[in-house]
């Protein structure tokens, strides 16, 4: 672990720190020594809003100094605008923080459309943090209306907290904190960990990178909940953000717009390119469009390679299998449209993700490369991982047309590809040393 010089003094000085209490101790120096409003990290900002690198909307943010029954406090508040196909979502935000960041109160509505789907109040009263949830399009109907109270503690970051945390941190690389966050769905606390990175250049501007790193929370309609850990990057001009990335191929930026190649439908059934007859393949399944299926993969393949996973056909001859790969491969195909099962989602959910799947289709978002002799495309980076993780493996038939013949999707996926992208990091380093090297002459 790489420690400020601030923190190396505390450990030669004094008695050894244990894990995470150097970025603990970081983080209660800094909220100790934030007493005042700071002038300087007032603003306003609109930044693009972009999914799958497509602009869909944008987000306005502005830090005011204000006024909360009495005592002085920054007004933290935020807008978001962004239309999904037919789909227009909004949401607006503000929240009332104490020169340390400590929630006083907040407010959050999002709307689909004209409706109001979930509105959010969190009061600070007699010690205690009330709060209130209306959350309408919830799964779970238990928690479409809630109201519990949170006993405040160090370091906890309610409201816009976590979210303006980021301007106020060291601009040293290597500097790291920890929080804690809140996730008001599963009504849990969970380790907030940021991080100072190297200064970059981001377009025309000179960047630090603050990585985040927590958990998020998902409550079912039975009441399970489940978690993964997430990582959010943010990049700061002085105090001004120029970028950040969320899960789920979500991103804010000032930035000029990216060089995207859209994949025609034309493409993909031309056979020409693997990764325009990969996308069509994922549209082909997401869309059920079975004439587009059959013009992208290669059904007697698909049927002859799952025999070879199957168990109960461990035993058959290549003959065997040859032979039942014909006899089952229109059932195949029907399987594999009737796998995308949309009868539970709303008409505006359905209409959402046709919108999702639509910004997917440009070369830019897949890659393609070779793993020990197989030809494998996927979506790239957290595209991927919002995907579920899906390896498309592709051959090229008799015409020298390029067919899916199989595909791994989650952590058989990521199995497969494990090698490859500890490979692909190993290079990545080297490229970078290579240019460090040439900046040096």
């Amino acid at each position: 672990m790489k420690l400020s010089m601030s923190v190396l003094a505390i450990v030669l000085c004094a008695a050894p720190l244990f894990a995470g209490e150097a970025e603990r101790a970081n983080a209660d120096k800094l909220l100790a020594s934030m007493t005042e409003i700071k002038k300087e990290f007032l603003g306003e900002q609109t930044l693009k809003f972009r999914m799958m690198g497509i602009q869909i909307g944008t987000i306005t943010f502005k830090l005011e100094a204000g006024e909360y029954e009495g005592q002085p406090c920054y007004i933290a508040s935020s807008v978001a605008n962004a239309k999904f196909g037919e789909v227009t979502v909004k949401s607006e935000a503000t929240s009332h923080l104490t020169p340390s960041l400590q929630l006083l109160a907040s407010e959050s509505k999002e709307w689909e459309g004209d409706k109001l789907t979930k509105h959010s109040t969190y009061v600070v009263k007699d010690g205690l943090v009330s709060v209130k949830i209306i959350d309408t399009e919830h799964k779970n109907k238990d928690m479409q209306d809630r109201a519990f109270e949170i006993k405040p503690e160090a370091r906890l970051l309610l409201g816009a907290a976590d979210a303006v945390i980021g301007m106020f941190l060291s601009r040293e690389a290597g500097t790291k904190y920890e929080f804690i966050g809140w996730d008001s769905d599963a009504g849990k606390t969970y380790e907030l960990n940021l991080e100072v990175g190297e200064a970059e250049t981001l377009g025309k501007f000179k960047t630090v990178p603050v990585v985040t790193t927590g958990k998020s929370f998902e409550v079912d309609e039975l009441g399970n909940v489940t978690d993964e850990d997430y990582t959010t990057t943010t990049w700061f001009d002085g105090y001004t953000m120029v970028k950040a990335t969320i899960p789920g191929g979500v991103s804010f930026d000032n930035l000029d717009d990216p060089k995207l190649t859209r994949i025609s439908k034309e493409a993909m059934t031309k056979g020409e390119s693997a990764t325009a007859v990969a996308a069509g393949f994922f549209l082909a399944i997401s869309s059920k469009d079975k004439e587009l299926l059959g013009a992208t993969m290669n059904e007697g393949r698909f049927a002859r390679i799952a025999l070879d996973y199957e168990e109960s056909t461990k035993d058959m001859t290549d003959e065997q299998k040859d032979q039942v790969a014909e006899m089952i491969k229109d059932d195949i195909v029907q399987n594999i449209l009737d796998g995308s099962n949309t009868d539970d989602q709303s008409e505006t959910e359905v209409k959402r993700n046709e919108a999702v799947i639509d910004m997917l289709m440009y070369e830019e978002n897949l890659e393609f490369f070779e793993l020990e002799g197989r030809h494998c495309a996927r979506f790239t980076g957290e595209i991927d991982k919002a995907m579920g993780h899906i390896l498309m493996i592709l051959e090229k038939n008799a015409d020298g047309k390029w067919e899916v013949v199989w595909v791994l999707n989650g952590d058989d996926a990521q199995e497969a590809t494990k090698k490859h992208d500890e490979n692909k990091k190993k290079e990545d380093k080297k490229e970078d040393k290579t240019e460090d090297d040439e900046e040096g002459f």
